[in-house]
């Protein structure tokens, strides 16, 4: 058990110094996608945590011994954590749960760092099925998110994303990595968010790293 986790340690860390690397490269991240971002009322959605060079195919699944689940908060407020299970084929570790209420669900993992209660890890997008609330700011530590509607999204458009902490606004730098392109990087500070360029549809994974954390958040453009 030591030795996986000082494995899983090491590789996330090693991840965490590529992204400190030169941007128009393709980053090595790790990230937790939809299978569909938009669902109807009923619908089973599968959720995808992945990592690698190639966002969103990934290269190998997490180490599941660091995952207790996915968490998913429905729009009344309830929180359910669904088991991850993995996806050989694909390279995934995978979890799902069913859309049983209309609106905003936020869904998220975290790996937990050794030596307190703080995540190493912390990976966040949101399902919207009918009405989209626009807020997706959970107030809770380091957080990155958007600042616009997301089902209102549409390729040629923009959407500003800040980054957090405990819910006030502060200063970083995010790496933006389009579906099957290349990484980049832009400022967000307290006063001016990152405004993303939505130059294609597809999913898109904002990531950055602070103080031994590393958090990001995907989403689709349609």
């Amino acid at each position: 058990m030591m030795k996986t986790a000082a494995k899983h340690i090491g590789g996330l860390f090693l991840g965490l110094g590529c992204l400190l690397l030169a941007t128009a490269a393709h980053a090595h991240e790790d990230w937790i996608t939809a299978s569909d971002y938009f669902p109807s009322m009923g619908k089973e959605v599968q959720l995808f945590l992945g990592n690698g060079h190639r966002f969103p195919n990934s290269d190998s699944a997490p180490e599941p011994d660091f995952i207790t689940g996915v968490e998913v908060t429905s729009p009344g407020g309830r929180q359910e954590k669904h088991p991850v299970r993995l996806d050989a084929a694909s390279n995934h570790l995978v979890a799902s749960f069913s859309v049983k209420e209309a609106g905003t669900y936020l869904v998220s993992y975290s790996v937990p760092r050794p030596q307190d209660n703080e995540f190493m890890l912390l990976g966040r997008l949101a399902v919207l099925s009918g009405p989209d609330s626009g807020q997706y700011i959970t107030e809770k530590g380091l957080e990155i998110a958007p600042l616009g509607k997301l089902s209102e999204l549409r390729s040629g458009g923009t959407l500003p994303f800040a980054l957090l902490l405990n819910g006030e606004r502060i200063a970083g730098t995010l790496k933006i990595t389009p579906e099957g392109g290349r990484t980049y990087t832009m400022s967000s500070s307290a006063d001016r968010p990152a405004e993303i360029s939505l130059d294609t549809s597809g999913k898109y994974l904002v990531a950055t790293s602070r103080r031994g954390q590393y958090t990001n958040f995907s989403f689709f453009v349609q």
